[in-house]
């Protein structure tokens, strides 16, 4: 009975530890994914700024 339910206690653990390391990667996408965002707009302002100052 003790053993099934520190098995039961491990396999909880288990999978709280995966859920984590699910989230730690979706955060880590989407951060990935807002800093590629970021280094597009940055890269559209300086071209836009610079075709500005061309004029």
């Amino acid at each position: 009975e003790e053993e099934k339910l520190i098995e039961a206690e491990e396999v909880e653990s288990e999978s709280k530890i995966v859920k984590l390391n699910k989230l730690a990667l979706k955060k880590k996408e989407k951060e990935e994914k807002d800093r590629l965002h970021m280094e597009e707009s940055l890269k559209w302002i300086k071209q836009n700024l610079v075709q500005k100052f061309e004029m």
